[in-house]
Formats: C-alpha cells, sequence, structure tokens
C-alpha cells in the first residue's frame, strides 16, 4: 500500500504512527502541499478534495481522512476494542482530535 503524505501535517503523521506501530509494511510518496502536488490532475484522481493523507490500497482503492484511515487500518487490531462503548470512546478521539 502507499501513504501519499506530507511529513509535517499531523494527520499524515498520526497515519505513519499507526503504521509503524502495527509494522506493516508501505510506500510512502512525499506530497509537497506548498509546493503544488496536491493541485495536480493525478492528485485529484486519488483525492477530488486534494487533501492529504490519501491510503492508496494495492488493488487501488482509495481511502481519505486521516480518521478514516487510522479506523481502516485499525480494524481487527486492539486499537478498535470490542464493545460498544468501547468503539463510541475511539470514535470520540477521533473527532475530538479532528
Amino acid at each position: 500500500m502507499r501513504l501519499h503524505d506530507y511529513a509535517a501535517s499531523g494527520n499524515c503523521y498520526k497515519a505513519r504512527l499507526l503504521l509503524a506501530l502495527l509494522g506493516r509494511p508501505y510506500e510512502r510518496v512525499a506530497v509537497d502541499i506548498f509546493g503544488g502536488d496536491t493541485l495536480t490532475d493525478a492528485f485529484a484522481a486519488l483525492n477530488p478534495v486534494r487533501e492529504t493523507p490519501v491510503l492508496e490500497l494495492n488493488d487501488g482503492t482509495i481511502v481519505t481522512q486521516s480518521s478514516a484511515i487510522l479506523w481502516f487500518l485499525a480494524e481487527g487490531t486492539s486499537f478498535v476494542p470490542g464493545t460498544p462503548l468501547e468503539r463510541a470512546q475511539v470514535v470520540q478521539w477521533l473527532a475530538f482530535e479532528q
């Protein structure tokens, strides 16, 4: 999988951090948001909103928005707890930190 991200972005850092904590291999694709990388047609094809991070799966599927990327990566791990209340608390934190 590929993570399209801007190194100084906190939202991108969260995705890189969880990937590291999970030991998941990925290719990092640096995106220069101030250099115009997000303004290209190629980037718009990945994310029409033209924001980072963008997680590109091996099958070409795209996941955008840091909270959605975190939830996707955490699914099936201890980072997504088992009870409805605990999962609601995770969602609560994801909403708060945005």
